[in-house]
């Protein structure tokens, strides 16, 4: 049975975006060439298939470093912005809460159990990236901060996504990349209704 239009390229989209993030986590070569995922009986040159839903716990801990240097930074923008009010709220607040993320917060974002969160957090500690503290407003709940180590090890890793970045979307035009945007917001738009 012939594939309709809609399901071409659902299955395009597919592959490129499993292309897309292998490539932009240095496990296989550029997403136009051969190396999209497969299942058994791989041609040669072609990597096999993870298993549904396995994450890399490697990728999971890079995840981790950038998703708190993300949080620092817009704690940044907020001082920045805030007026003289705004400056003694959040000073109070930082006496109270600390600058980390809750461990809670970073498994929800990252979709995986608290069980697997707490040890790629160990992991982390571990390889001196990041600290475990109390939240002093909520002694049940665990705070997370980069170190120094951590913090710049989360600068080279943005800064190699987006040169990875540049370089995957390189052969569309910034128009071409704005409609591509925009399409695909329409579409995540309709998944969600």
């Amino acid at each position: 049975m012939k594939k309709t239009n809609e399901e071409l390229l659902y299955i395009e989209l597919i592959h490129f975006t499993r292309g897309a993030r292998r490539y932009l986590h240095g496990e296989g070569p550029h997403p136009e060439g051969p190396a999209f995922p497969c299942g058994p009986g791989c041609p040669p040159g072609r990597p096999p298939r993870r298993p549904h839903g396995h994450r890399s716990p490697v990728l999971a801990r890079e995840r981790i470093l950038t998703l708190l240097l993300e949080h620092e930074a817009s704690q940044d923008i907020a001082a920045e912005t805030a007026g003289p009010a705004d400056e003694r709220a959040a000073a109070e607040k930082e006496e109270t809460v600390g600058t980390g993320l809750r461990q809670k917060q970073l498994t929800e974002e990252m979709r995986i159990n608290a069980s697997t969160m707490s040890e790629f957090i160990g992991h982390l500690e571990t390889d001196g990236f990041v600290e475990r503290n109390i939240d002093p407003s909520d002694k049940r709940a665990t705070l997370i901060t980069l170190t120094e180590k951590g913090r710049a090890r989360a600068c080279e890793l943005q800064d190699e996504r987006k040169e990875k970045l540049d370089q995957l979307f390189s052969p569309l035009t910034e128009e071409e990349q704005k409609e591509l945007f925009r399409l695909l917001n329409k579409l995540q738009r309709r998944a969600e209704d």
